[in-house]
């Protein structure tokens, strides 16, 4: 997913080479730097630790929080699936359908197995 789809589809003003700051579970938070995309996921460095993958948005802060969501561009192709046709079934006559046999029919139906 490019940083434009992730911008789009999450309303977040990601992009690459902007400052965020990580949340952490322990209530301080970790500066850090959008360096790209992986999936849906940003991948966001902090100092000299390797990027890690980060959702766009879950326990993240951007630097200039203020973002208007963004508008779709009319020259880009919007793609979606078709909606699946409706499948037609026959209706079922009820006194129609046989019982299913039982338990017992069945073993008593069944070859005898040589020993």
């Amino acid at each position: 997913m490019t940083m434009e789809e992730i911008r789009e589809k999450f309303h977040v003003p990601a992009k690459r080479g902007g400052g965020v700051r990580l949340l952490l579970n322990g209530g301080g938070t970790k500066p850090g730097v959008i360096t790209g995309s992986r999936g849906d996921h940003l991948l966001v460095k902090h100092g000299d630790e390797p990027s890690i993958e980060v959702h766009p948005a879950t326990n993240i802060e951007y630097a200039g929080q203020d973002y208007d969501e963004p508008t779709p561009k009319s020259n880009r192709a919007r793609t979606s699936r078709p909606p699946a046709p409706a499948i037609a079934t026959p209706p079922i006559d009820v006194d129609d359908v046989e019982e299913p046999p039982t338990l017992e029919a069945a073993t008593n139906d069944a070859p005898a197995v040589a020993e």
